[in-house]
């Protein structure tokens, strides 16, 4: 063997060396830091005192403490509170137009019709008066719809580019239909979250709790 190989093998012996010294050494760290709890618990097929006769150890403690640890959550509160916020803003859309639905209604139906209207409508002339003024009246709630305005402060005049006054912001009917398409949809996903998270509270309070 050349000088410069037992030179390795040397140093090899007294790295593995200070790694068992060093373990030795973290090994009766560890066993000094836990606290005494009234005794050494007992060796594997050691017998323990009966009942009210002595310290008894739970020889399976790790074993029973494992079901008891907190459950990674599927579900989160920040999940939850984006999916809140989402169905919030299309639920806001919907509450809105819903309120201005019934008014719409009245609108469409006092108001008169020309024959333009009747045929955009969809009235023909072997229609009833009946048929024809159903199709206008379904229509008008179809297809109504109003631009934003800006409202100047004490006046009900239209402001062209003007700023301080109210704003009314536009409304459509088609609008109003995919804020509560919006709205169902977010309010189902949200039930769904929510229904998840209560089956995970309760799955949790059993574990922590035996």
């Amino acid at each position: 063997m050349n000088a410069s190989r037992y030179q390795q093998r040397r140093h090899e012996t007294e790295v593995n060396i200070r790694r068992r010294c060093l373990v030795g050494v973290l090994s009766a760290a560890v066993l000094v830091s836990i606290p005494a709890t009234g005794g050494v618990p007992p060796s594997p097929g050691s017998t323990q005192p009966a009942p009210l006769k002595g310290v008894i150890h739970l020889s399976t403690g790790a074993r029973r403490a494992a079901p008891f640890k907190k459950r990674l959550p599927a579900v989160t509160l920040d999940q939850l509170n984006q999916k809140f916020t989402a169905f919030s803003g299309n639920a806001k859309n919907y509450e809105t137009g819903a309120e201005a639905m019934p008014g719409i209604a009245e609108t469409c139906a006092s108001k008169a019709y020309s024959v333009q209207d009747q045929i955009a409508a969809g009235c023909k002339g072997t229609d009833t008066l009946d048929q024809c003024q159903e199709k206008l009246y379904k229509h008008c709630i179809e297809t109504y719809s109003v631009p934003a305005v800006d409202l100047p402060t004490g006046g009900i005049q239209p402001l062209q580019g003007g700023s301080g006054g109210t704003h009314l912001p536009g409304f459509s009917t088609k609008g109003f239909q995919l804020s509560a398409q919006a709205t169902s949809a977010e309010a189902r996903a949200l039930s769904q979250l929510l229904s998840r998270y209560a089956n995970e509270v309760d799955l949790n309070a059993k574990a922590l709790v035996p």
